[in-house]
């Protein structure tokens, strides 16, 4: 968009010094010195919109930032359904499961550990709404 704009500038400043170029007198002076000024001032704009151009620039948008969740994050595979004697079923994650597998077990809340019996015998685990509760999330 600037070169043809300064193109045309210039055909256009050569075209009227042309016209007007008049054989030499004594009294010409000040039109000599008026042309001057006229030819600098369009110098001095191409110039200015020269640097206008080279100073726009396109700054790149941020990177999205990653969603934080206060909630932590237990794995899924660990979640163990338990048949009880009267049919009752239990659905916990499994103590072993969550030892084996969840770095910060040591900081599961006490409070949502469970223990009961089932018809293989005494199980372990942790209640999935206990857990909800606290920040946990699967």
């Amino acid at each position: 968009m600037m070169k043809p704009f300064a193109a045309l500038l210039l055909s256009g400043v050569l075209a009227v010094t042309s016209l007007t170029a008049t054989s030499a007198a004594a009294d010409s002076t000040s039109d000599d010195l008026a042309k001057l000024l006229l030819g600098a001032l369009v110098l001095y704009g191409i110039k200015e919109a020269v640097d206008d151009r080279r100073k726009v620039t396109v700054t790149p948008s941020p990177a999205p930032q990653p969603v934080i969740s206060s909630k932590k994050r237990l794995p899924r595979h660990c979640i163990r359904t338990h048949s009880g004697f009267r049919g009752e079923t239990r659905t916990v994650f499994g103590n072993r499961c969550l030892r084996n597998n969840y770095r910060h077990y040591a900081s599961l809340p006490e409070r949502c550990f469970r223990r009961f019996e089932t018809v293989r015998g005494v199980r372990a685990g942790w209640g999935p709404k206990c857990l909800n509760r606290t920040g946990f999330i699967w």
